[in-house]
């Protein structure tokens, strides 16, 4: 999860800088429409840029059941809600709106993944100081926050990771058959934060014993075809998205 995986393909290619800007601004204009064609139009673009990719299908991970059972108890309780309109006298307009919620909120998820997986870390951090250096003279503080954000999407399997880690010391131990879901959940809840927690003192510290916050390198990457014919598209679907939905 979030980790680069090397390839030669257009996406692999392209601007680091090219793909933060088009997720946000893309996603923004989807979200303002918020209609089930904006986010069918989102998710042929992410299948195609998966495609394009050349990724693996084994990189997309499995929700766990935890999420799962989360997702169903929130169905079961927008039915409750008995919002218009009404399939065979039951209201379903509370499970529409959730689902269209879910599908907009895993949608920008891919897209998420896919900066990670196909943007070496080192290429993000120079393309958000390039992005960000304009407002260098306003004494906002860019590097810290390139920094921050850096180590942010870095962190993310490194927590996936941990995560897997206290499953797996879990399944070990001796199981108590009275003991409540919930109590298990927040076992694995408090033990994960604690972890976090330590794992992000120890990179705190690693930083201070190397200087504190360094200006990341600079970046040197010139616009190409690739870059174009992206923010072509993108511009082309925020078009398209505000015009017909």
């Amino acid at each position: 999860m979030m980790r680069h995986l090397p390839g030669d393909s257009p996406i692999h290619r392209m601007w680091a800088g090219t793909k933060i800007l088009w997720v946000p601004i893309v996603g923004s204009a989807i979200a303002f429409s918020i209609s089930w064609t904006a986010i069918g139009i989102g998710w042929l673009v992410v299948l195609a840029t998966f495609l394009l990719a050349r990724l693996p299908r084994g990189v997309v991970p499995k929700p766990p059941k935890v999420l799962l059972i989360a997702v169903g108890i929130s169905f079961f309780l927008a039915l409750l809600s008995n919002d218009e309109p009404a399939v065979y006298g039951v209201g379903v307009g509370g499970v529409a709106d959730l689902a269209r919620f879910l599908a907009f909120a895993w949608m920008m998820t891919a897209m998420a993944l896919l900066i990670g997986w196909t943007t070496k870390l080192d290429d993000l951090a120079a393309a958000l100081d390039r992005l960000l250096r304009p407002l260098r003279r306003l004494g906002v503080p860019v590097d810290e926050i390139s920094t921050v954000i850096t180590m942010a999407v870095r962190s993310v399997p490194l927590v996936a990771d941990e995560m897997r880690t206290l499953l797996a010391a879990r399944r070990l131990r001796p199981q108590d058959p009275n003991q409540p879901y919930v109590d298990t959940g927040v076992d694995l809840g408090v033990a994960l934060v604690v972890s976090t927690f330590r794992r992000a003192r120890e990179m705190g510290r690693t930083l201070a014993s190397r200087g504190g916050v360094r200006r990341p390198p600079s970046d040197r990457h010139r616009l190409s075809r690739i870059d174009l014919v992206a923010g072509l598209l993108g511009a082309a679907l925020v078009g398209g998205i505000i015009a017909f939905t």
